[in-house]
């Protein structure tokens, strides 16, 4: 089965090169699909990089790939490479060849030509399959075509990055902000009821709560996708803490005028902010630890830092 893609670039194509020729074995900097790469090999073509790489490949089912070059032409800007282990049973066979061609106008047309031979359940489901390699063969020349246009990964390649890199802190005050977000709509829409339930204070205020607690949620879930740093972790904590100190106040002073469901729902979810507070404030201890933080860095900062443009001036 042949699966071909090109995509046009506004860019020489001495640019595209670099990235796919020389920079062959770094395809993790800037392919949505692939989590991490690295040499393999002495180099056995001329001038090429290495001899093949070896991908951590973000898609389920496939996790290791290795590949070899069996060709690296820098005069036609043209690789191609094989797969030569990690690929599912289902495949007998997969290869892949890149270009770069220059055109008229001085932009540049990219292809990628793969031929994959299936065995067995993988005849049957070859529409599928052509499908899914298609959609990923658009996706990475989408990610080359951002790359040496901007000089910056892609949309898609960032957000994997992140993603990949996210520590508990981060899932923790995930969890919260969704926690904080669902507790304040509820109050918020149906305000009357739950005012009834904790001794009628006014509906606007507790309505006034909801809304607050759904912009904590929305400011926890902002935090949480830039990458959370141990000390901001600790001050999330302390809120939690300080709600949870707080709801054993009012409990104390006015909980005798709640209604059952008023009591079990002030109960339930102080110890619920408390546990995640807990949580929290242990996790942002391990994120500190120079293992998390790059050499030095909170991991926040080093989230935040513009990738320096690799791809050679015009």
């Amino acid at each position: 089965m042949n699966v071909s893609t090109s995509i046009l670039i506004d860019a020489p194509a001495e640019d595209v090169w670099e990235v796919i020729g020389p920079r062959f074995t770094r395809v993790s900097d800037w392919v949505s699909a692939v989590a991490s790469s690295e040499p393999t090999g002495a180099a056995e073509s001329s001038g090429a990089p290495a001899a093949g790489r070896a991908c951590r490949v973000a898609t389920a089912g496939f996790d290791q790939i290795a590949e070899e070059l069996t060709a690296y032409e820098p005069e036609a800007r043209r690789l191609s490479y094989r797969m030569v282990g990690g690929m599912p049973s289902f495949v007998a066979d997969a290869s892949n060849t890149w270009q770069a061609r220059t055109l008229p106008d001085g932009r540049t047309e990219f292809t990628m030509d793969a031929d994959v031979a299936f065995v067995g359940a993988g005849r049957f489901i070859g529409p599928l399959l052509r499908a899914y390699l298609s959609r990923v063969a658009h996706r990475t020349s989408r990610d080359l075509k951002t790359l040496v246009e901007t000089g910056a990964p892609s949309r898609a390649k960032t957000i994997q990055t992140h993603a990949s890199r996210r520590t508990a802190l981060d899932w923790l005050v995930l969890c919260n902000a969704a926690f904080s977000a669902f507790s304040g709509a509820t109050l918020a829409v149906t305000s009357s009821w739950w005012s009834r339930q904790f001794g009628e204070p006014a509906a606007g205020l507790i309505a006034t709560v909801g809304v607050g607690l759904v912009g904590y949620g929305v400011l926890l879930a902002w935090a949480a996708g830039r990458g959370v740093a141990g000390e901001d972790g600790r001050v999330i904590a302390s809120i939690d803490a300080a709600w949870v100190a707080g709801t054993v106040s009012v409990l104390a002073l006015a909980g005798a005028t709640f209604a059952g469901a008023g009591v079990a729902a002030a109960v339930l979810s102080g110890v619920a902010v408390a546990a995640l507070g807990a949580l929290q404030w242990c996790a942002a201890g391990r994120v500190d630890t120079p293992h998390a933080a790059c050499a030095g860095r909170s991991r926040s900062e080093h989230l935040r830092r513009r990738p320096e443009r690799e791809v050679p001036a015009r």
